[in-house]
Order: structure tokens, then C-alpha cells, then sequence
């Protein structure tokens, strides 16, 4: 039979997603756990010195919370459209079968 030649992606699709999504809440983590670090740093290292990497740090993990925020949404456009290849792929498949 010839449909055995599809190949199809819309569920591999979907499990990429989960993956992608549980990286990004371990890098969410990872930021929460350097904020509260930061924070007790910031307890014991008074100086200019400290004051400037404070900055420097927060301008960092500001990049990376907006970074991670616009990576979390364009995960969501992909899962969006592997839930429609999955379907489009299902109504193929329903409608080989009738063939």
C-alpha cells in the first residue's frame, strides 16, 4: 500500500513542543535562582565595584527574560500550527482509509 510512505509530522511536531517548553521553564528557573543569588550578593558586596556589576547583571538577565518571553510565544505559534498539521494530516489519513 502506498500510504505507508507518509511520513507524518504533526505529532513528532507536537512532542518537539513539550520539549522546547519544558527547556524554557528550566531557563526561567535558572534566572529565578540567579535573581535570589544576586540579591544576597548584593547583601555582602558593597562597593562601586558591586554597584556596577548589579547593572550589568540586571541589564543581562532583563535580555534574557524578554528573550525567553519571545521564544515562549513563537513556541505557542509552532504548537498552534503542529495541532493544525496534526488534523490536516488526520482528515488525510481518514481519507485515504475511504479510498
Amino acid at each position: 500500500m502506498e500510504g505507508e510512505n507518509i511520513k507524518l509530522s504533526g505529532k513528532e511536531l507536537n512532542g518537539w513542543v513539550d520539549e522546547m517548553e519544558e527547556k524554557l521553564t528550566s531557563i526561567r528557573d535558572r534566572l529565578d535562582i540567579m535573581e535570589t543569588e544576586k540579591e544576597q550578593m548584593k547583601e555582602v558586596w558593597e562597593s562601586e565595584a558591586g554597584k556596577l556589576w548589579l547593572v550589568g547583571f540586571r541589564i543581562h538577565t532583563n535580555r534574557m527574560r524578554r528573550f525567553t518571553r519571545r521564544i515562549k510565544r513563537q513556541i505557542l505559534e509552532i504548537e498552534e500550527l503542529a495541532c493544525e498539521l496534526e488534523g490536516l494530516e488526520n482528515k488525510l489519513i481518514a481519507g485515504a482509509q475511504r479510498l
